[in-house]
């Protein structure tokens, strides 16, 4: 009973702080972004919640992308919004992590065995336009920079037919850097 009061004083104080009349406010983004780069051209797709005040915003965010090979970006973001008009321009940046999870078909190289796959990192920089309605809601579209890395690991296995006969293992290694362009259209809850 007592954490269920907690929890319903939290949301209180969120849902006051949030209709007061400064310019606080909390907004759920979610974006489906185009993705095009050297590798290949993918879309992702991301959910952020943003605490906006005084035209800056911070907040958390996740999604999954599916450029080149699978993977589920866990990132910080911040915005800049230019100008306190329902239409105006804004700069973002988000910066995390980015966590492997290739499909089945995504695994291009193994030989006999499976490749493990490591995490790496994930920045996305880029300017936008919104479009909002007096609640602060609406239509958004940006256009920026995309970066995500990874690491492929795996062992190939050489059959010796000939004496000395036996198996000999040779590991490689793989680091992945896919750098995209991004048109990201979004809607701001």
């Amino acid at each position: 009973m007592k954490k269920l009061f907690i929890v319903a004083m939290l949301l209180g104080n969120l849902s006051s702080f949030s209709q007061q009349k400064h310019t606080r406010q909390i907004n759920l983004i979610p974006e489906l972004t185009g993705l095009n780069g050297s590798e290949a051209a993918g879309i992702s797709y991301a959910m952020s919640g943003i605490v906006f005040n005084n035209g800056w915003g911070w907040g958390i965010g996740a999604g999954v992308d599916y450029y080149k090979m699978r993977s589920v970006p866990v990132f910080f973001c911040g915005r800049k919004e230019f100008g306190k008009a329902d239409h105006h321009l804004f700069g973002y940046g988000q910066f995390g992590y980015n966590v492997a999870a290739p499909l089945d078909n995504q695994y291009p190289h193994g030989g006999y065995g499976r490749s493990d796959f490591s995490n790496g990192v994930y920045c996305d920089l880029g300017i936008g336009y919104a479009s909002l309605n007096t609640r602060r809601r609406g239509f958004e579209v940006s256009i920026g920079y995309s970066v995500k890395t990874l690491k492929e690991s795996y062992t190939d296995y050489i059959y010796r037919d000939f004496p000395p006969y036996g198996i000999e293992e040779s590991p490689h290694s793989f680091s992945y850097r896919f750098n995209r362009l991004a048109l990201k259209i979004g809607i701001r809850l």
